[in-house]
C-alpha cells in the first residue's frame, strides 16, 4: 500500500488529497497543516473583518472532521514538517501541542505549505507586534473582534495590492478611517497606471486616504493611558497615526525547511516546477502559494499567488500519484486576477504594456495596444454598466498578450473569456470572431470584446491610431507653458455643444461630427489631429472622415469619458 504526505492543508493541500482519494481509495494520505484549519478561504478574509460573511466559520469550507470523514485521510493540524530527508523518504514533524518531534515515510510527497507574509527588513519596527499581516482566519478574527469593540477607529495599510484595496474597503465600510500607502504610482501595481489610477481616484471618493508614491519607512508605537497607538514614518517625511497598521505587501514563500534537500528554488525561493509539479527529486511534488509555475504568454516561471493553478496542479499531482496515464501537464498561467471596491471592479489577464516594456520589449515595435471603452449590454437596455478595455497585442503575430479592464460591471466576463483565449495563443482575431451569447440584457450584437478585437485589427492595418491620456496630458502640458499653442497638434472634440458644456476638455475645439464635412478648413492640415468624443465611437468616425481628406488622425483612447474619470 502506497502512503502519500502532504505537507499543507490548504488549497492545494486538500485539493490533492480529495482528488487523490477519488483516484485511489486504498492509498494511505496524511495531511500535516502547520495551523489549526485545513481548507479555508484566505480569499475572503477582508470580508470577514467587514462583516461582510456572517462569520469566520463561513471561511472553513471543510472541517478537519468532516474532511476525514468524507475523504478517509489522515490529518495533523498544529503539527509542523521541520525537515525532508529525500534520501530514505522520510519526514521530521513537530507536534506543536507539546514541542514532540516524530519521524514519518513516504512513497510520495506533496510540498503545499503556502507562503507568508511578507515583512520587509528595510522598515524599521515592521516586526512588532503590533503590526499585523493578514493571512490566516486568526489574524482576521483578531482585527474583527478590535472593529466591532471600537478599539480600532483609524488604521494604516501598507500595500495597494488586491488584498490592500479589499482591507481598506472593508475597514471604510465598518466605520475605520483608512490611510492607503502604496509605493507605486497608483494602487493595483499589476495593472498599467493608467487603469490603476481609476482605482486610486475611486477609493478616495469613497473616503480613502491614499497616498502613492510613498513606502513605509518606519513604525513607533507609543501606550497612553492604556491605549496604543501606532505611528508610520513614509518615505516622503509625512507621518500617519492610527489604531491599526496592517502589511499587505505580498508573500515570501514558506521554504526555510527544504535546505539540504536538492530541491531546488528560484532567487525569491520560490520552488521550481515541471509542468507536472515536479521539483526534480524523486517522488517529491510541490503546488500551490510555494511553487513557480510557468506563464503561458512568457513560458518562464512565476510566482503565483493564486487559488486556481493551486487547485489545477494539485489535480495534475495527484493523477501523477494515482498512476493515471496520459496525465497532461500544466499549460500555464495567465495570471488572471480581479478585485471589486465600492462597486468598481478592475481584473488583468496576461501582461500589461508598462509590464512588457519593462521586460525590454519596445511598444510599436515588438507589440502594441487597444483601448475600447464600452457598455457592458446595449445602452438602450437599462441597467448598462461603462467597461474600459484595454489589450495588449504582439506586433508580428497578433497574439494576445494581455488584457486589462476597468468598469462597473462585467469584468469578470471580460478578463475570463480573454484568458481562455491567451491559453490557446489567441489573437485580435480571435477576439474579433468572439461568438459572445447576446441579449439585451446581457450583451451587444458586438461586445466588447469584439469591439476590443475590432480597434486592434484596424490598428493593425493602419486604420486608426490612439492616443492615450497620459501622452495627452504630457502635450496639454506643453500647450499650457506655451500660451496654448502646440506646434503638431491640433485638439478636436466631435460631441455636441451641450456636451462640452457640462464636461470639456482643455485645449480642444469643439466641431460636432455632423458638421465635420463643413468645417474642414477650420483644421489644419500640418499637425496631428487628435480625437475625442464621449467614449470613442464618434472620434473614429470623424478620424475616418479626415483620412478620406488626408489628414494625420489619431484618437484619445476612452474619450472625455475616460477623462473625466482619471482626471
Amino acid at each position: 500500500m502506497s502512503r502519500t504526505i502532504i505537507i499543507g492543508g490548504s488549497a492545494a493541500g486538500a485539493t490533492v488529497a480529495a482528488r487523490l482519494r477519488r483516484l485511489d481509495e486504498h492509498q494511505e494520505i496524511v495531511i500535516y497543516e502547520k495551523g489549526p484549519d485545513i481548507s479555508y478561504a484566505s480569499c475572503g478574509l477582508p470580508y470577514h473583518i467587514g462583516g461582510v460573511l456572517p462569520g469566520k466559520q463561513s471561511l472553513v469550507v471543510t472541517s478537519v472532521g468532516a474532511f476525514v470523514t468524507k475523504y478517509n485521510v489522515e490529518v495533523k493540524p498544529l503539527h509542523e514538517v521541520l525537515e525532508i530527508h529525500p534520501e530514505n523518504r522520510t519526514v521530521t514533524v513537530k507536534r506543536l501541542a507539546d514541542g514532540k518531534t516524530i519521524t514519518d515515510s513516504y512513497d510520495s510527497l506533496v510540498i503545499a505549505a503556502g507562503a507568508s507574509p511578507a515583512v520587509p527588513g528595510f522598515i524599521k519596527g515592521a516586526n512588532l507586534p503590533q503590526i499585523k499581516t493578514l493571512r490566516t482566519i486568526a489574524d482576521a478574527d483578531c482585527i474583527r473582534k478590535d472593529v466591532i469593540s471600537g478599539k480600532i477607529r483609524s488604521a494604516v495599510i501598507a500595500g495597494g495590492g488586491f488584498i490592500g484595496v479589499e482591507l481598506a474597503e472593508n475597514l471604510i465600510r465598518s466605520g475605520v478611517r483608512v490611510t492607503l500607502v502604496e509605493l507605486k504610482p497608483e494602487v493595483l501595481g499589476v495593472m498599467d497606471s493608467e487603469l490603476g489610477r481609476l482605482m486610486t481616484k475611486h477609493l478616495v471618493r469613497s473616503g480613502v486616504d491614499v497616498r502613492t508614491g510613498t513606502g513605509i519607512k518606519s513604525f513607533i508605537v507609543s501606550s497612553a493611558d492604556g491605549t496604543e497607538t501606532v505611528d508610520a514614518e513614509l518615505t516622503d517625511g509625512t507621518h500617519v497615526e492610527s489604531d491599526l497598521a496592517v502589511l499587505a505587501l505580498g508573500i515570501r514563500p514558506n521554504t526555510d525547511f527544504l535546505k539540504n534537500t536538492g530541491i531546488s528554488t528560484d532567487e525569491k525561493g520560490f520552488i521550481r516546477v515541471t509542468p507536472y509539479f515536479e521539483t526534480g527529486v524523486d517522488g517529491i511534488y510541490a503546488a500551490g502559494d510555494i511553487a513557480a509555475v510557468s506563464h503561458v504568454v512568457t513560458g518562464k516561471p512565476v510566482s503565483s499567488a493564486l487559488a486556481g493553478p493551486a487547485v489545477r496542479g494539485a489535480r495534475i499531482i495527484a493523477g501523477r500519484i494515482a498512476g493515471l496515464k496520459d496525465v497532461p501537464g500544466f499549460p500555464g498561467t495567465a495570471g488572471s486576477g480581479i478585485v471589486q471596491a465600492f462597486n468598481l471592479q478592475a481584473g488583468i489577464t496576461g501582461f500589461g504594456a508598462e509590464y512588457l516594456e519593462a521586460s525590454g520589449l519596445v511598444r510599436d515595435r515588438d507589440f502594441f495596444t487597444a483601448f475600447v471603452s464600452q457598455k457592458s449590454h446595449v445602452g438602450w437596455f437599462p441597467g448598462a454598466g461603462f467597461l474600459f478595455i484595454k489589450g495588449m497585442f504582439e506586433k508580428k503575430s497578433g497574439r494576445i498578450l494581455g488584457v486589462e479592464a476597468v468598469g462597473s460591471v462585467s469584468v469578470d466576463k471580460v478578463i475570463d473569456a480573454a484568458s481562455a483565449l491567451i491559453l490557446k495563443h489567441g489573437t485580435y482575431r480571435d477576439l474579433a470572431d468572439f461568438d459572445a451569447a447576446y441579449a439585451p440584457q446581457f450583451n451587444a450584437p458586438k461586445s466588447p470584446l469584439n469591439m476590443l478585437g475590432f480597434t486592434a485589427e484596424n490598428i493593425d492595418l493602419g486604420l486608426e491610431s490612439q492616443t492615450d491620456i497620459q501622452t495627452l496630458l504630457r502635450i496639454t502640458g506643453d500647450m499650457e507653458r506655451n500660451g496654448g499653442s502646440s506646434g503638431e497638434y491640433y485638439l478636436l472634440d466631435v460631441r455636441e455643444p451641450s456636451e462640452v458644456r457640462s464636461m470639456s476638455l482643455p485645449y480642444f475645439s469643439n466641431i460636432p461630427l455632423g458638421t465635420l464635412r463643413d468645417s474642414l478648413a477650420e483644421i489644419p492640415k500640418d499637425k496631428t489631429v487628435i480625437i475625442t468624443c464621449a467614449v470613442g465611437v464618434r472620434a473614429w468616425n470623424a478620424a475616418r472622415i479626415l483620412a478620406g481628406y488626408g489628414y494625420r488622425t489619431s484618437v484619445l483612447t476612452g474619450g472625455a469619458s475616460f477623462y473625466a474619470m482619471y482626471r
